[in-house]
């Protein structure tokens, strides 16, 4: 999974399994979308 808003992941790399915060990969994504709707 590869997240935009996570500084948590191991070893500065994208999370390999779900996310180290707690997030789902369907939540990582809505939330990436969210955040380029608005810079947009």
């Amino acid at each position: 999974m590869f997240c935009f808003q996570c500084q948590e992941t191991t070893k500065n790399i994208a999370c390999t399994i779900k996310g180290i915060c707690g997030k789902s990969d369907e939540i990582a994504n809505l939330q990436d979308h969210l955040i380029q709707y608005f810079l947009i």
